[in-house]
């Protein structure tokens, strides 16, 4: 695991202000530490760990650590500042007022569990803001999922795309690249088609199940499958490249807002799909 040094530790504390909400320099760096082990090759040179240290949201990481370990004004700190920002964007998901209380509140109670806190989680690596929403569209795709034996592709498309701005610098772009294209290709000439006529034609569901003489259902379920495959196969492929599961999760989140259309349509609709 690459090294901290004393001073450069006790510079990035000072910067992430954690002394002003609770957070001791000790639980600082074991977060540190971990995030380093995720997220840095063991030989970094000096200059790539400046560079990853100067680019992380310290104060997020801070305040997010603070929560996790059950830290009182931390809490304070974190519900001023994100509970009507998390409600605002339930809403904008759910167009409902009470299902968007509902939502936010289920979050907050998840994110508030002194055990095993989704917070603990956070990286650091982008916004906590844009980290929170991510995980609010998981949330309300799975709720939706829950309650609908078949749930619309566009409805759960809609839903991943209205609140997924967490961005960061994908680690393994080239890799990526040719992972995501070796998937598309091995794909079967239906599925290609159905790829195709989706996210680069725009045909909607009810068109490609015209073309085709089947019912939308029917290409909905179609649709899923591709979708796994794709996931499972551009994960497979990543790893045999040495790239952890962590590490391919966070470049695909952050490519599906960068790369062509095309592509970014397959990303973007295969992260959610792929937790069921």
């Amino acid at each position: 695991m690459p090294a901290i040094c004393s001073i450069d530790l006790s510079q990035l504390y000072k910067l992430s202000e954690g002394s002003n909400i609770g957070l001791s320099p000790a639980h600082f760096a074991e977060a540190l530490s971990a995030i380093s082990l995720r997220f840095l090759p063991p030989n970094a040179t000096s200059r790539e760990q400046h560079d990853f240290y100067k680019n992380l949201h310290l104060k997020d990481l801070a305040l997010a650590q603070a929560c996790s370990r059950g830290v009182s004004l931390a809490w304070e700190h974190f519900q001023t500042r994100y509970r009507e920002n998390l409600y605002t964007a339930a809403l904008v998901l759910t167009k409902n007022d009470s299902i968007a209380r509902e939502l936010a509140d289920s979050l907050f109670g998840d994110l508030f569990a002194t055990q095993g806190s989704k917070l603990s989680s956070y990286s650091g690596r982008g916004s906590l803001e844009g980290w929170l929403k991510a995980v609010l569209a998981h949330a309300y795709v799975d709720r939706y999922r829950a309650q609908r034996r078949v749930v619309s592709l566009d409805q759960r498309l809609a839903a991943i795309g209205a609140t997924v701005q967490y961005r960061v610098e994908p680690t393994h772009t080239v890799q990526l690249h040719r992972a995501i294209e070796e998937a598309c290709l091995t794909r079967t000439p239906e599925q290609r088609f159905l790829l195709a006529a989706y996210f680069c034609d725009e045909w909607t569901l009810a068109e490609i199940a015209k073309s085709l003489g089947v019912h939308e259902s029917t290409v909905s379920r179609r649709m899923d499958r591709v979708l796994r495959e794709l996931r499972r196969t551009i994960t497979a492929n990543l790893r045999k490249q040495g790239i952890s599961l962590g590490q391919i999760e966070d470049s695909l989140q952050a490519a599906a807002h960068d790369l062509p259309f095309e592509i970014r349509g397959v990303l973007l609709r295969g992260i959610n799909l792929a937790r069921e």
